[in-house]
């Protein structure tokens, strides 16, 4: 996780920001270094929800119900607000007047990114997969095309795949 925090960290600091940003990190993994990643930017930071017990995780809070943190940049005057999911895989933003920012990321763009990554995790590890399990989203199929084009891909529900069920109570 060291590695981690410190190449985000080394990414925040090369942009500077003086707003205020509210952030919800819906009781998970966000709440660890989230905050910290985004006041090296310069910013002036807000966390809620950042205290998770195991159990709850998402529950009313996050990027799954975005009306928590739209409430809390109204009533603060925050530019910003930031809602993650208990991962923080997913990630919801709220501008300064409460409402969510609604972005469409190309299909042809995030199977760039779902390439680009691929590439860089064989990079890493120095495995090649002969299988990759992903969840249905559309650009997983042109990534792993010209990645991986022998690699068996299979590609699940959400309530398949037993960490992203919701991200709840881990049994």
């Amino acid at each position: 996780i060291d590695r981690y925090r410190q190449h985000r960290m080394a990414l925040a600091g090369r942009g500077r920001t003086d707003v205020q940003v509210t952030l919800d990190c819906a009781n998970g993994s966000g709440g660890g270094l989230g905050p910290e990643i985004i006041a090296a930017t310069g910013a002036r930071v807000s966390a809620h929800f950042d205290t998770p017990d195991g159990i709850n995780i998402n529950e009313g809070v996050g990027a799954l119900h975005p009306d928590k943190v739209r409430s809390e940049v109204v009533k603060t005057s925050a530019q910003m607000g930031i809602a993650l999911d208990g991962d923080a895989d997913r990630v919801i933003l709220i501008d300064e007047h409460g409402q969510v920012v609604d972005v469409y990321v190309s299909e042809h763009r995030a199977a760039d990114d779902a390439a680009a990554f691929f590439r860089r995790a064989i990079e890493e590890t120095g495995i090649t997969p002969r299988a990759v399990t992903t969840d249905r989203a559309a650009a997983y199929r042109p990534a792993l095309a010209g990645v991986l084009p022998e690699a068996e891909h299979t590609a699940g529900k959400l309530d398949q795949q037993r960490i992203e069920r919701g991200h709840g109570r881990l049994v």
